[in-house]
């Protein structure tokens, strides 16, 4: 259960237990809370079970020239009788309507004829007493959920997180999480795999790729020269010898034509899946999308070459016979690795 207001510029926070942080709150969902007005609470609901029945709210009766609707208090046993409300919290908006200069007497005609269920009122608690500041400006104690999750991580001795933010590589250095002497528990493990394989895996559609043979063709061109040269990294083949440099003509000229070989194949594979009468052609996505009305942008996956599947025989056999595919033995292979 969270606390449903920042009353003040103190926090109301509902955790017990724990240090409090530099914002006076407990965790970060209190943090979160505050969104850009830590004075209006928005869409508080109010149940009740039959629509003949009160809400039992009592409001205030307006005196001198102060303008708006303030609560007074909630009959006992009513539906506004659930420990929300505190009197003197002004109304703002009464199911989405704009009350906040109407008077008392208004508002509770309005919320006695309102036939919602739930009556959904907008909260000032403090502050202006409106529904946005003069100026427009966020307010002083919003926090970003980001920022502030990262922050109270570093003291926390538990961290939530999806796979991808410890296994892939460049989400955890971007996060600059740090796994020594941690313990790192994985709950339903059989979705590592996926979440691997997508880590270590480009989208990347024809024009895109097209693109790519047009950039590569460029650098392709290019003179070799000691200002065209590229370092290369070792990449663990036997026979790449470590701080090795490549012209960047000859580089762009092996994964140009590894990229056209790979373009060429998936033409290929397409026109099958477009030409194909049977249930894993075209002419069966096109009639399942006009009597299932499916999204126009459905993907369907037209070959599959990886690691895991139903492989030969239901054996994995990994990527090979999509080399092979394409025409491209070990050593070209190996080649690429290298560049």
């Amino acid at each position: 259960v969270n606390s449903t207001f920042v009353p003040n510029n103190k926090v109301d926070c509902c955790s017990v237990g724990g240090k409090k942080s530099t914002y006076g709150a407990h965790d970060i969902e209190d943090l979160v809370s505050f969104g850009v007005d830590p004075y209006l609470q928005k869409n508080v609901a109010f149940y009740r079970e039959n629509s003949s029945q009160p809400f039992g709210l009592e409001l205030k009766v307006n005196e001198g020239r102060r303008r708006g609707c303030y609560v007074k208090g909630a009959k006992k046993g009513f539906p506004a009788d659930n420990g929300t409300l505190k009197e003197d919290d002004k109304i703002l908006r009464v199911n989405g309507s704009n009350v906040a200069h109407m008077n008392s007497q208004e508002v509770a005609e309005m919320i006695r004829d309102s036939s919602n269920n739930p009556l959904l009122l907008d909260i000032s608690r403090g502050g202006s007493g409106t529904l946005s500041s003069s100026d427009g400006r966020y307010s002083p104690h919003a926090a970003c959920p980001y920022y502030i999750s990262q922050a109270l991580a570093k003291d926390a001795e538990i961290v939530f997180a999806p796979y991808n933010y410890v296994l892939d590589p460049g989400i955890r250095d971007a996060l600059g999480i740090e796994l020594m002497n941690s313990v790192v528990i994985l709950d339903e493990a059989h979705n590592v795999e996926d979440t691997l394989r997508e880590a270590g895996s480009g989208k990347f559609g024809e024009f895109e790729l097209c693109e790519l043979v047009v950039m590569l063709n460029n650098y392709a061109l290019t003179e070799k020269s000691t200002g065209n040269m590229i370092e290369l990294e070792p990449s663990g083949v036997p026979g790449d010898a470590s701080g090795d440099v490549e012209y960047l003509c000859d580089l762009s000229h092996s994964l140009l034509i590894f990229i056209e070989k790979l373009i060429e194949d998936l033409r290929k594979s397409r026109t099958v899946f477009e030409n194909n009468p049977g249930a894993k052609g075209a002419q069966k996505a096109l009639r399942d999308y006009e009597r299932f009305h499916s999204p126009d942008d459905t993907e369907y996956e037209i070959i599959y070459d990886g690691p895991t599947g139903n492989g030969v025989g239901g054996k994995a056999v990994g990527c090979l016979g999509f080399f092979q595919r394409l025409g491209l033995s070990k050593s070209d292979f190996e080649k690429l690795l290298i560049r």
